[in-house]
Formats: C-alpha cells, sequence, structure tokens
C-alpha cells in the first residue's frame, strides 16, 4: 500500500488516532517519507448523523487541507522501543 502511495505522488495523508488502529499505518508510511499527520479523534468529529467511512474520510481531508488538524504527539523511535520495553517488563 504504501508504494502504491508513492508512485500517485502522495506526500501527506491526515488519520484520526482512534485506539492503536493508526500505529501500524504510521509505522508503515512514516519511514516511506510519507509525511502522516495523526489527529485526536475527539478534535476531528464530524457532525453527529449519517456519519460513514467514506464522509469521514472527506471531512479529514478537508479539515487536513485547511490545517485544521492539530497532530499528535509522536515520540521519536528509540522513544518508543523503551516504552514498549518497559511495559512489557511490567507485564512480567
Amino acid at each position: 500500500m504504501g508504494t502504491i502511495l508513492l508512485d500517485l505522488q502522495v506526500c501527506e495523508v491526515a488519520l484520526e488516532s482512534t485506539g492503536v488502529y493508526w500505529k501500524p499505518v504510521y509505522n508503515v508510511w512514516a519511514p516511506l517519507g510519507i509525511a502522516v499527520t495523526v489527529g485526536n479523534a475527539a478534535h476531528i468529529k464530524n457532525v453527529p448523523g449519517r456519519k460513514t467511512d467514506l464522509n469521514d474520510s472527506h471531512w479529514i481531508a478537508k479539515l487536513h487541507r485547511f490545517g485544521r488538524i492539530n497532530p499528535s504527539f509522536i515520540p521519536a523511535p528509540i522513544f518508543q522501543q523503551m516504552r514498549l520495553l518497559s511495559r512489557h517488563r511490567t507485564k512480567l
């Protein structure tokens, strides 16, 4: 999927951070050089009613186009690895 985006010359993508579902997408697209903006779902919410994935994607694209999505803080990869290690150690 990432190479298809590169072939289409996509350089920016906006995502809604819903749970942990954005992480695999971010981990694939960010190293490819695609600027991924992950926004808080509560700040992006569309008007309630008649909500579909297609309408949601259009809404997120419009917000991103006008710079209305505040990007979520995503730590550097080394800090993400340290966080995962410490959480795994706590579980053990």
